[in-house]
C-alpha cells in the first residue's frame, strides 16, 4: 500500500477524525487555539510528573498522591526515557522531530522503561478514561523503529484522576498489520487536504470546541450552564 505523505501525529489524526472542520481551523489555518483551562491544568500536572520522573522534583499538590506509584515505576530495573520524542520518515526510518522536510509521523512517550527485549510505556492522562488502544499502538510502532532490538511494548494509559489504567501489549510481529490500519486512516486526512474538504461533525465535544464560528458550536451554552450552576 502506498503511504500518504501528510505529516501527522496521534493527536492530530484524532482531532481530524473527530471533526475535520476543527482540524482545518486549528491545525491548518491556525485561526483558533485549542487550549483551555482544563487542558492547561492537565499540562501543569503533566509537567510536574515529568520533572519528578526526570530528577525527583517535588510534585505539585494536585498530583502529590501519585508519588509512591511513580517512584516504584521510576526505580524499577531498566533504562528510563522521560518525554521521549520520536519521529520517522514515510519509509519508517527514524529522524529528528524538527526535520520538517522528512518527518512523516511524530509521537511523544511520557515515560518509557527499556529493558530489552521489552519496553514498558506509560502515558499520564488527566481526562476521563477511554477504551482505546490506538495511542499505545502508534507509540509502540515508533519505539520499534527507534529501538531495533525491541520485541514487545507493554503500554499503559494511566488516568490518574480516576486511578484507572488501560493496558495493552504490542509485539514487533504486529507492525505490518498496525501500520496498514494507520495508513488507511491517514489517507482520509490527506484526501481532505488535497480536496480542501473539511466537513463539520457535530458531536459531544462541540461545547469545548474553540471554533466559535461553526454553526454547531455550543461553547456559549455550556459556559452559561456552568455559570448558572456556580451561582446556585
Amino acid at each position: 500500500m502506498a503511504r500518504p505523505i501528510t505529516h501527522w501525529s496521534f493527536s492530530g489524526l484524532s482531532m481530524f477524525e473527530n471533526c475535520a472542520l476543527k482540524y482545518q481551523q486549528v491545525k491548518v489555518l491556525k485561526n483558533f487555539d485549542d487550549s483551555n483551562q482544563y487542558n492547561r491544568q492537565g499540562d501543569e500536572e503533566h509537567s510536574s510528573i515529568e520533572n519528578f520522573m526526570k530528577g525527583g522534583q517535588v510534585l505539585i499538590p494536585k498530583v502529590s498522591g501519585l508519588q509512591p506509584l511513580l517512584q516504584t515505576i521510576r526505580d524499577a530495573p531498566g533504562e528510563n526515557r522521560v518525554e521521549l520524542k520520536m519521529a520517522i520518515t514515510n519509509e519508517f526510518i527514524p529522524c529528528r522531530g524538527n526535520d520538517w522536510n522528512n518527518a512523516w509521523c511524530r509521537a511523544n512517550a511520557d515515560f518509557v522503561k527499556i529493558k530489552l527485549p521489552r519496553a514498558t510505556y506509560f502515558d499520564w492522562k488527566s481526562g476521563k478514561p477511554r477504551d482505546t488502544e490506538d495511542q499505545i499502538e502508534l507509540t509502540s510502532l515508533l519505539l520499534f523503529a527507534h529501538f531495533p532490538d525491541l520485541q514487545e511494548v507493554r503500554g499503559t494509559l494511566y488516568y490518574y484522576r480516576h486511578n484507572v489504567m488501560k493496558a495493552h501489549a504490542v509485539f514487533r510481529s504486529d507492525m505490518s498489520r498496525l501500520w496498514n490500519g494507520y495508513i488507511s486512516r491517514v489517507r482520509e486526512l490527506e484526501n481532505a487536504i488535497t480536496n480542501n474538504d473539511w466537513p463539520a461533525n457535530p458531536n459531544p465535544l462541540c461545547g469545548w470546541c474553540p471554533v466559535i464560528t461553526c454553526q454547531h458550536n455550543t461553547m456559549a451554552e455550556r459556559l452559561k450552564r456552568e455559570a448558572q450552576r456556580n451561582a446556585q
